[in-house]
């Protein structure tokens, strides 16, 4: 040890991230209404976090 003080997070964080899927639309634009829906949902799930990878 160096001697220096390390503290603990106490807040949970990053304990269940959900790889998020894209909508799109049948024309093969973003369907971004679906994706707020989407995102509003998984989160209202109790997601910490979203991964959006395009």
């Amino acid at each position: 040890m160096t001697g220096q003080d390390h503290t603990v997070a106490t807040t949970a964080f990053g304990r269940v991230l959900t790889a998020m899927v894209t909508p799109f639309q049948s024309s093969g634009a973003l369907d971004l209404d679906a994706t707020r829906r989407l995102a509003s949902h998984l989160v209202d799930a109790g997601c910490d976090g979203l991964v959006v990878s395009g």
